[in-house]
């Protein structure tokens, strides 16, 4: 679904029509589905009520049993169509069960991605508590006392361990999707420099996402260091920064799009948008030759970018353009966290073919002729795709 949010909002009435009698049934899937196509929600909001009841009990721990994964994300996109007192109780499970160290940690990372599906949407009162928890937490988190693993002896000839998420990082990145004012949005940025020093991959991944997360216009972070930075997510928000307002440093895009990492020159790909300073950063190739013969063959003169789903409050999130393949686009191979992309409401407006293919040349330091035939341009530069947390 997280990719068929597209054609499911093109059409909420035929939504409905076909999964109004699944939902009856009890099909957690088709209410789903009703709730992102923005559909009509009323026959999803008994099954929403189940599942949120079930989630809101107070939790049972029983010695020697430990389970590993929740509904807790399903339940909150479920959560969003119930009245405003459900939504508060469902919010304040969440925090006792983010707090609750007995519970594996991976659980806990789910209550915080259902947190930030669901606290947005509350009073202005509780969002700001919920901020302020988060913010505590994130300034001293507390470690899970059990972890799914075993082999923990020096002498086990097997070692199972799933690592731990980044608690702390992840409470910072919702933060700043719960908060609300520039003052909420200044201590978010200094927790994040706070966190950054020593930060590993996964960390970073999620402290990166917090800034990009914010109003542009209440970021202060100076973007020229980031781009510097060692870790590739950092260097991947310092593109997407850059592509806002490149008058500022406008060599510094240059710079990104010769990055080492292709993660970083997909990130930038993808926020460049169709404007004149951008020009600046295209490729060498695009600048001499304006009357070059390249053309959209559909006939259309421009490749308009997808549009699957608005804003970013722990909803689905973009991944990244993927390099240039022959046949179907294949995503970009990273055993990490998943490729950073501009979030909230995707570009608007329609790209340029040439402007696409020079912008993708230079992310992929290749010659625009060298990239194929427009619908592979049209499927790497413009096609957006989309995936939970």
């Amino acid at each position: 679904m997280s990719e068929g949010q597209e054609i499911l909002r093109k059409d909420p009435v035929t939504t409905k029509a076909q999964l109004t009698a699944a939902v009856g049934e009890g099909n957690v899937q088709a209410a789903l589905a009703l709730i992102l196509a923005k559909a009509d929600p009323e026959s999803a909001v008994e099954l929403a009520k189940t599942h949120v009841a079930r989630d809101t009990a107070p939790r049972v721990h029983v010695p020697g049993q430990l389970t590993l994964g929740t509904a807790l994300r399903q339940s909150a996109i479920l959560a969003t169509v119930l009245e405003e007192s459900d939504r508060v109780a469902f919010v304040a499970a969440m925090m006792v069960r983010l707090r609750d160290r007995r519970d594996e940690a991976f659980n806990r990372a789910d209550a915080l991605a259902a947190l930030s599906i669901v606290a947005p949407s509350l009073y202005d009162e509780m969002r700001d508590q919920v901020f302020q928890e988060l913010m505590e937490f994130a300034q001293g988190p507390t470690e899970s006392e059990v972890s799914f693993g075993f082999g923990d002896d020096p002498f086990s000839r097997f070692k199972v361990s799933l690592g731990n998420p980044p608690l702390a990082a992840k409470a910072a990145q919702v933060a700043g999707q719960v908060g609300r004012t520039a003052e909420q949005y200044d201590d978010v940025q200094r927790l994040v420099l706070g966190l950054l020093p020593t930060a590993d991959d996964g960390a970073c991944f999620a402290l990166a996402s917090a800034l990009r997360d914010m109003p542009a216009e209440y970021m202060k972070v100076s973007v020229p260091p980031l781009a510097s930075h060692s870790n590739r997510w950092i260097r991947c928000f310092a593109a997407i920064s850059w592509a806002r307002d490149p008058e500022r440093s406008p060599d510094l895009g240059v710079r990104l799009a010769r990055d080492s990492e292709a993660s970083v020159r997909f990130a930038l790909a993808d926020a460049l948008r169709p404007v004149p300073e951008h020009r600046g950063a295209s490729h060498p190739k695009r600048r001499s030759s304006p009357g070059s013969n390249t053309k959209d063959r559909t006939g259309a003169g421009t490749i308009a970018t997808d549009n699957p789903c608005e804003g970013d409050q722990g909803g689905p999130r973009r991944r990244p353009l993927a390099p240039p393949t022959r046949g179907r686009p294949k995503r970009v191979a990273d055993r990490g966290p998943r490729a950073l992309s501009a979030s909230g409401a995707p570009p608007g407006g329609v790209l340029g073919f040439q402007d696409g293919v020079a912008i993708l040349a230079t992310c992929v330091q290749a010659e625009p002729s060298g990239l194929g035939l427009p619908d592979q341009v049209r499927s790497t530069v413009c096609k957006r795709r989309w995936t939970g947390w």
